[in-house]
């Protein structure tokens, strides 16, 4: 995906999250029922504006999926013994294969810390992302979702999928390891042992393909 419709997309995000709602005076939803629901859909707006951003920074700098949206809770997000804040998000569908989930724990940009701490501040629960019932994140209906979503931003012709590879590319065009975009998304490959896939790997093993990502989409951002 290319920086331009990744800055658009964030940018749309922000747009609904600056969505204001105005207040209504008393609780009589017969006489200001109007305006309650006006209000309702503005403040649903706002959140839904922090949770795309949220997800837009993830997906960018982690290739995070739908499923794993949906699985991260707030206690998944720690800091390293160096200082520097990481996501630690098994990917669990790898266990059809090996048996195990293999292991992930990628380093966070600075503007995805701040993205996710602006979120959890109005989600206030242990799902870091909610659907707009307050129950856990769909993946079944996250894709259409998020096609509209594009769609309202002006974008077409680009889905999640071309933002998860971000970091697939990047790699590409460095040359880094294979297995350094392995152990990026949790894949399995064949002729791999299956030890080294699923022990665990300390974070700072990413924060090479992290900051690369972040000197391409995020006006220079490092690990920090």
């Amino acid at each position: 995906m290319p920086v331009d419709i990744f800055q658009a997309l964030l940018a749309h995000a922000d747009r609904m999250a600056s969505t204001k709602s105005t207040k209504v005076n008393g609780n009589d939803f017969g006489k200001n029922g109007k305006a309650m629901r006006q209000m309702q859909l503005a403040e649903s707006d706002a959140r839904r504006g922090l949770q795309y951003r949220a997800i837009l920074m993830l997906a960018c700098q982690t290739g995070f999926g739908w499923v794993d949206c949906s699985d991260l809770r707030t206690t998944d997000a720690k800091r390293s013994s160096s200082g520097f804040p990481y996501v630690d998000l098994p990917r669990y569908k790898s266990a059809r294969k090996v048996g195990k989930p293999v292991e992930r724990r990628i380093p966070l940009l600075p503007s995805t810390v701040k993205a996710l701490e602006a979120l959890a501040r109005v989600n206030q629960s242990q799902h870091v992302f909610k659907s707009d019932n307050g129950s856990a994140l769909k993946p079944t209906t996250c894709p259409k979702e998020f096609e509209k979503f594009c769609q309202a931003a002006g974008v077409e012709g680009w889905t999640f999928k071309h933002l998860r590879n971000v970091g697939s590319n990047v790699a590409d065009e460095h040359d880094l390891s294979s297995r350094v975009i392995d152990r990026f998304h949790g894949r399995v490959l064949k002729g791999v042992k299956r030890a080294y896939l699923v022990k665990s790997r300390k974070p700072e093993y990413l924060i090479p393909l992290v900051n690369l990502i972040g000197a391409e989409y995020l006006d220079g951002e490092t690990v920090q």
